[in-house]
């Protein structure tokens, strides 16, 4: 085989509620999944004779043996050990704790291309028993549609957002700032704030009048309209200890946005604008640049970038 090269896209959490918690310990959520094609990490493959995987990367936080590219790989051989070893750089384009689900774009990913290369007859239930296996958001890269997600990750439903017709197709601004936010600590805040019964003040997130909907298959009837929230649990939780996260919100409603939340357990924030506040998109996201934030700007719900 020669060097294969695969793009791994993000998502963004649309809303998260935290549902529950199971005994043993993990988050049962609802959230909206939406799938962005940048930022982008790009994974590059070449067989080698080691019978295993070896992971390069020039970003020193990651572990090159303890990470979801090898969880995958050892997942996927455990079930198809013909597979060969193989050797992947990784070139990171979405930032590292984000909430923009990274590493498990990545992951599952790899699992893809060595379903689609090396065992082409797999079911597609075996392919997603893995995915959830290497990690609770990779089920949902398998696909590239939005879904609301439930559970652990894995119940995943197709879902199409829906906006108010009055604002037709907006402007989606992606905002990933310098700092990073450690998803376990996020959800262990939150655990301790719900357990002292603490009250956390969190910004508002929409403008009065902003609404969104989405469109879910239903089993009785054609098609089911639900009312979205974007309310993100974890922002009560990360907020208050990252202030300039909250200041950076503040900023983004400035130059206009009608919704502005944090993605999944951040540090990324997305804001929805109205096409005519394009000029002011462009100037906020050259400030936000030269401050070293990285931003993305999408057409939303229509998929395409801008």
């Amino acid at each position: 085989m020669s060097t294969k090269t695969l793009t791994c896209g993000c998502k963004l959490n649309l809303g998260l509620r935290i549902t529950g918690t199971r005994p043993d310990g993990l988050h049962e959520l609802d959230s909206l999944f939406y799938p962005l094609k940048e930022p982008f990490d790009t994974l590059l493959l070449t067989e080698n004779g080691s019978g295993t995987i070896r992971l390069f990367t020039g970003d020193k936080r990651i572990d090159p043996e303890k990470n979801t590219l090898c969880s995958a790989y050892t997942a996927f051989r455990k079930r198809v050990q013909t597979i060969p070893g193989l050797d992947v750089t990784l070139n990171k384009g979405i930032p590292l704790g984000a909430g923009l689900g990274g590493g498990s774009s990545d992951a599952a990913c790899l699992l893809t291309f060595l379903k689609d290369t090396y065992a082409t007859s797999l079911p597609a239930e075996e392919l997603q028993t893995m995915a959830l296996e290497t990690g609770s958001d990779v089920p949902f890269f398998l696909q590239t549609e939005p879904c609301r997600v439930r559970g652990t990750g894995d119940i995943l439903t197709p879902a199409e957002p829906l906006i108010d017709s009055r604002w037709g197709e907006l402007l989606l601004l992606l905002v990933s700032p310098s700092c990073h936010i450690d998803t376990g600590w996020a959800y262990r805040r939150y655990d301790t704030i719900q357990e002292e019964g603490r009250k956390q003040e969190v910004h508002a997130l929409t403008k009065k009048g902003f609404a969104i909907r989405v469109l879910l298959p239903n089993a009785k009837e054609p098609q089911t309209v639900l009312p979205w929230t974007l309310d993100n649990d974890l922002e009560k939780a990360v907020l208050p200890a990252h202030p300039e996260l909250a200041a950076l919100k503040n900023r983004i409603f400035a130059a206009g946005a009608l919704a502005c939340a944090m993605s999944g357990s951040g540090a990324s924030l997305y804001a929805f604008f109205e096409q005519k506040k394009r000029n002011k998109i462009d100037e906020l996201r050259a400030l936000l640049s030269t401050d070293g934030h990285y931003t993305a700007l999408a057409r939303f719900p229509a998929a395409g970038d801008q």
